[in-house]
């Protein structure tokens, strides 16, 4: 947890960051909702709750409102590929697949190393119908973390490229 901003007295924190967690785990949204509306805004920036926030925005399928906030994330956070991951996903369901790649492209600069980057990429290239750049991304993100390879076998976006008979 940051300790920037340190939590009024007598407000427990780390037991509202559990359960808000647990009811999302359990996609209960609204109750997930009224535990994270009751941290005070002081502590509402910190990552920890934030991140939280976004996880409920997603689940609750509301990209704009994930956009946002993953963007904020990101700016704030950059070293943290988890955000940009998720704003380039909240851009891609709110507005559009170009939009989003442009995100991971300017996260790859920070980020190129990650798995998650290149397959992402990958699936995105895939999508907009460039097979031998979503193929090098693809398999980039297999050379880095072999886990991949399986993801790589079921992923939707890539069914164009497994129909043209590539195998990963």
């Amino acid at each position: 947890m940051s300790e920037s901003t340190p939590p009024p007295a007598g407000f427990n924190l780390p037991w509202h960051l559990r359960h808000a967690e647990g009811w999302l785990m359990l996609g209960r949204c609204r109750e997930a909702r009224e535990v994270l509306d009751a941290i005070p805004s002081s502590l509402a920036v910190r990552p920890e709750v934030a991140m939280l926030r976004l996880q409920l925005h997603q689940e609750e399928k509301d990209w704009p409102a994930a956009a946002v906030l993953a963007e904020a994330g990101a700016r704030r956070e950059p070293g943290r590929v988890d955000w940009w991951v998720a704003w380039a996903y909240a851009v891609r369901r709110s507005r559009s697949l170009p939009e989003a790649r442009d995100i991971l492209l300017e996260a790859e600069i920070r980020h190129g190393g990650e798995a998650i980057i290149q397959f992402n990429l990958g699936c995105y290239a895939c999508q907009l119908g460039d097979a031998g750049e979503a193929r090098r991304r693809v398999e980039a993100a297999i050379a880095l973390q072999s886990d991949y390879r399986s993801l790589a076998r079921n992923d939707p976006d890539l069914e164009p490229l497994r129909a043209s008979g590539w195998s990963p």
